[in-house]
């Protein structure tokens, strides 16, 4: 599979070192990312579930911000379970899903890396330079990967969030499913970019120390690199760092350089 890896920074040790740094859900631009929602019938069953594993802050939390509602330490240490599901669900029903809580629970198993399909149109090239290398300063990368042997998975663009049915919230098959697909699933503002993710779990790869936790990587044969173009901004001694690298590592890897098309907003490119 052809893709593209736009760099604002790090695509010369990306190439020295043959290996693409692998990022937290929580690090991504989009706070969407990775949040579900639920749909159906919320019953006082299922409130009573979700009072199994809600902490005692999450419980305040949630009573406190029902309006009217009485004390919400009263209500969490005087009502037996059964009652105090009854209030939840007769009080507006389940808890809102905390974000943070997502984020949390997928950087402690995954990292991932996003690349896009390499025939976006030229309207979306352009805001992908701009979002993604630096302004159009950074750097493109075209991988080719082997989709039997990489956990790639095409990005679906949706109106809705993945939705996690009430009735089967307990059925662990169901939720954990719905919960992978949150991973390869974003809003249709995002379909411009046309992206490829590599999902992988974090204790799979290489990873190293640095202050207050870990980096984590993934290497890549250098034969995977199947050409290099340079941003319409790109200064002459990141190209100069670049290429000298590909001489060296990667002979085989043509290298372009962006400019303004002449007449249309659109990017041409010439070897360099």
């Amino acid at each position: 599979m052809r893709l593209h890896r736009y760099f604002g920074s790090h695509s010369d040790t990306t190439l020295g070192e043959k290996r693409l740094l692998l990022a937290k859900v929580s690090d991504f631009n989009d706070p969407f990312e990775f949040i579900h929602r639920f749909v159906g019938d919320y019953t006082v069953d299922h409130a009573e579930k979700d009072l199994q594993w809600m902490t005692d802050t999450d419980v305040h939390i949630f009573l406190s911000k029902i309006e009217g509602s009485l004390d919400s330490n009263y209500l969490k240490e005087c009502l037996p379970r059964r009652r105090l599901a009854e209030f939840f669900v007769s009080s507006g029903g389940r808890p809102p899903i905390d974000p943070h809580y997502s984020h949390k629970l997928a950087d402690n198993y995954f990292r991932l890396c996003c690349f896009s399909m390499t025939d976006v149109t030229p309207d979306s090239e352009i805001l992908l330079w701009s979002h993604y290398a630096k302004s159009h300063q950074g750097v493109r990368i075209e991988f080719d990967f082997d989709e039997q042997t990489l956990p790639l998975f095409k990005v679906n663009y949706s109106h809705y969030r993945c939705a996690v049915e009430f009735a089967k919230a307990y059925d662990g098959t169901h939720t954990n499913e719905v919960l992978k697909q949150t991973f390869h699933t974003k809003a249709l503002a995002w379909a411009y970019e046309n992206e490829v993710r590599l999902v992988i779990y974090k204790d799979s790869v290489v990873k190293r120390p640095i202050p207050l936790g870990y980096k984590y990587y993934l290497q890549f044969d250098p034969h995977c690199v199947k050409s290099v173009d340079f941003g319409i901004n790109c200064d002459s001694e990141t190209i100069e760092v670049v290429s000298t690298i590909l001489k060296s590592d990667y002979p085989h890897v043509p290298m372009r350089k962006a400019f303004h098309h002449t007449e249309d907003y659109a990017i041409e490119y010439r070897p360099t």
